[in-house]
C-alpha cells in the first residue's frame, strides 16, 4: 500500500506543478553538445537561402571579450533572426553554452564598444538558476513589441537601418543572486557575453 501512496503523491505533485503559471524551464543540454550546436548554427548561417534577392537573416556570436567591459568567461552564445517575407515580424532563436545563472538576454541599440538601451527582451529568469546550455528561447516579435528608442514603431524601418549600420547587439546577463554583483563567471548582471548583429557571418568572426 505504501508504494501506491507514494506514487499517488508524486502524481499529484506533478499535476500541481503542471498547473502553475510559472514558465517551464528550458531543457538543459551538456556544454559540449551546446557548443557543437552553436558551431552548426554559425556554419549553416550563409547556407540558409530563401531564394529572395534580399537577405532576411541576421546572426550574432556572443562572447565575453565583446562585452563592455570585457568579461573573463568561457560562455558563448548565438542569436539568430529571420525577417518575415511581409516584413512585419521577426523570428528568433537563442542558444547558450558554458554559462550559468542566466537571468536575461536582450537586443540593444548601440555600436561595438558602447553600451546602449534595450529594444527587445529575448529571455528572462530568476537569479541563481545554475548551469544552462542549449536553446533557451525561441519566438517572434513585431514592431509593436519594440521598446526604448523604437517604442511606438509601426514597422521595422528604424530597427533595420540600425542593423545595417552595425548598431544593434545582443547580450546575455547573469546573476548568482548573492550580493555584490559582477564577481565573476555566472554573476555579471550588466552582461557576461555579447555580440553585434550582422547580416554576414564573415563580419562577425
Amino acid at each position: 500500500m505504501m508504494k501506491y501512496f507514494i506514487a499517488a503523491v508524486v502524481l499529484a505533485a506533478l499535476f500541481i506543478a503542471g498547473c502553475q503559471e510559472e514558465p517551464v524551464q528550458p531543457p538543459v543540454d551538456d556544454s559540449g553538445a551546446a557548443l557543437r550546436l552553436i558551431d552548426a548554427e554559425l556554419a549553416g548561417f550563409l547556407a540558409d537561402s530563401s531564394g529572395d534577392s534580399v537577405n532576411r537573416n541576421f546572426i550574432t556570436h556572443m562572447r565575453g571579450r565583446d562585452e563592455v567591459p570585457a568579461r573573463n568567461t568561457h560562455g558563448q552564445g548565438v542569436a539568430k533572426f529571420k525577417i518575415a517575407k511581409d516584413g512585419m515580424s521577426i523570428d528568433y532563436k537563442l542558444i547558450v553554452a558554458n554559462i550559468s545563472n542566466v537571468v536575461g538576454a536582450h537586443v540593444h541599440r548601440g555600436p561595438a564598444g558602447e553600451n546602449g538601451p534595450v529594444v527587445y527582451g529575448l529571455y528572462f529568469a530568476a537569479p541563481g538558476g545554475g548551469s544552462i546550455n542549449g536553446p533557451i528561447a525561441e519566438g517572434s516579435f513585431t514592431p509593436a513589441d519594440l521598446v526604448g528608442p523604437y517604442a511606438g514603431a509601426t514597422d521595422f524601418s528604424m530597427f533595420l537601418a540600425d542593423l545595417h549600420a552595425d548598431s544593434l547587439y545582443v547580450n546575455v546577463h547573469t546573476d548568482d543572486g548573492v550580493p555584490p554583483g559582477n564577481t565573476g563567471k555566472g554573476d555579471f548582471p550588466g552582461g557576461e557575453i555579447r555580440g553585434q548583429l550582422r547580416g554576414h557571418l564573415e563580419e562577425n568572426k
